[in-house]
């Protein structure tokens, strides 16, 4: 009976100490495999694999016309959907970029990339969040926004590293954002207690929400709601159905002839032709920015920078769900 029960005690700890699994069909271009204290190099492709992150290079079961056993320091791995983790400080979905992921105990941590100039170290993810294969990603779930009593005003960190706290403590659970120097990183101001600001970013689909030292954070020249970094992921977010604490972003037909201005009140180098467009403003904003038109691209990859017009000259036309 005293067997029984230390069993059943160890169960649990069992089940949680279970290495991660993932199998999918790849192409690798670079699986080592170990033999008599030599290696080489072996090429794969469409093959069927299982993969089990460990604290090193992952470890790779291919099952081809060839079985073999290998590791790689290259393989590509996605977050599969929306993922809550860090005390509820991060929310993540495939918009960001993971890779030098490990696994020990039945869970995983990776590096958490949120444009190509900002990381995060050592995030904890569990087994089923990750997955190998690109089409295995799903749809995340739209992000929720809480209501907040900040004023939305837009602040940089002042060091290379920032702490983002779960609570307003000082030994509160945190996390650490690593940033190149002059990172295009900045985070909404969404809330005050003492020496402290809640902070929040967001790519439009991943997010982070915490709390930092006021004494860490610099004024940002930007203002109003929107994206607060991009993402390490190439391509450009949709858009649209967005009323972001009373401003707007979606698409939006301009009055033909309107004045481009270079910034809010600035000075004229375009007028409005015909054609689709995509527009931003905060609740306060005088003039909407113009972040998409059709064939058109200025500054960005994605969309436009610096093109203003007056908010009147503005209709907007969100889309809308069946």
């Amino acid at each position: 009976m005293l067997r029984l029960l230390v069993l059943a005690a160890c169960l649990p700890s069992l089940a949680r100490a279970q290495p991660c699994e993932l199998e999918g069909t790849l192409s690798l271009d670079d699986l080592k495999v170990a033999v008599a204290g030599d290696s080489f190099r072996v090429r794969i492709r469409n093959a069927s694999v299982r993969v089990q992150p460990t604290r090193d290079d992952p470890r790779v079961e291919v099952d081809a016309s060839l079985r073999f056993t290998a590791t790689t320091s290259e393989m590509p791995w996605f977050i599969r959907t929306r993922v809550d983790t860090e005390h509820g400080m991060l929310s993540l979905t495939p918009s960001v970029r993971i890779d030098h992921v490990r696994g020990a105990a039945g869970e995983l941590t990776a590096v958490v990339h949120l444009n190509p100039w900002v990381h995060i170290r050592r995030v904890r993810l569990p087994c089923g969040a990750v997955v190998i294969e690109r089409d295995r990603v799903e749809e995340p779930p739209a992000l929720e926004r809480d209501d907040v009593d900040g004023d939305g005003r837009l602040f940089r960190p002042r060091r290379s590293v920032l702490s983002i706290h779960s609570t307003p403590h000082p030994d509160s659970p945190r996390i650490r954002a690593r940033l190149d120097r002059e990172a295009p990183f900045m985070l909404f101001r969404i809330g005050r207690r003492g020496a402290w600001y809640r902070v929040e970013w967001t790519d439009g689909s991943s997010r982070i929400r915490g709390w930092v030292r006021r004494a860490d954070m610099r004024p940002s020249e930007r203002h109003g709601w929107g994206s607060t970094g991009g993402t390490g992921t190439p391509g450009c977010m949709p858009r649209g159905r967005a009323s972001i604490h009373g401003g707007y972003e979606g698409p939006a037909e301009i009055a033909e002839g309107t004045e481009v201005l270079y910034t809010p009140n600035g000075a004229r180098w375009a007028t409005v032709g015909t054609g689709r467009f995509v527009v931003r403003w905060a609740p306060n904003d005088t003039h909407a920015a113009i972040v998409e038109a059709s064939g058109v691209m200025v500054g960005t990859s994605c969309g436009i920078d610096h093109a203003y017009v007056p908010r009147e000259a503005v209709t907007p036309r969100p889309t809308t769900r069946p």
